[in-house]
């Protein structure tokens, strides 16, 4: 029952219920290469599963920002009636942070240009790497926390992208 793409491991597991309905986002790693992509399977029990047929759902680019790895989806519903996912992609010499878009949950249209492309704090944290991503709101301020790794020319560190200036 295991397709070639997912066949050397399977992690990461995102998990949305939805109208009665439990979707499981998760990694797989195809080796040598070592690709990941996105899957994604479905539940009504939680206990017994179902892989889309489809699957991958969300698949490496030809010459993206996400040609090795579409990693870690992160899935939230949008008030604007869409779900949104984030993710990392890992292409051109670094990992970026990526979104895509869905109706159903199934079918994603996956922006091409990162939301934050590696690099982008001017202190070098981010350098190499802008993955990972942990999002929080604060209806105080009404304001996304978005956390992320970082990792510079110094090591890692936690990374913050917020949605309007602090």
């Amino acid at each position: 029952e295991v397709s070639d793409w997912e066949k050397h491991s399977i992690y990461q597991p995102w998990l949305v219920e939805h109208d009665g309905v439990y979707y499981n986002f998760y990694n797989a790693k195809q080796m040598p290469e070592w690709i990941e992509q996105i899957g994604i399977a479905k539940s009504q029990c939680l206990y017994e599963w179902e892989r889309h047929n489809d699957n991958p759902i969300i698949s490496v680019s030809r010459d993206g920002f996400d040609t090795q790895f579409c990693s870690d989806a992160k899935v939230f519903w949008d008030d604007e009636e869409k779900w949104v996912m984030f993710f990392y992609g890992v292409g051109r010499g670094a990992a970026h942070i990526m979104i895509a878009f869905s109706r159903d949950l199934i079918h994603w249209e996956r922006d091409t240009t990162p939301l934050y492309q590696a690099g982008g704090n001017p202190s070098g944290l981010d350098k190499k790497y802008a993955h990972k991503v942990s999002l929080v709101y604060n209806p105080r301020n009404e304001t996304f926390y978005m956390f992320y790794c970082a990792v510079g020319d110094e090591g890692r560190g936690i990374g913050l992208i917020t949605s309007k200036p602090l």
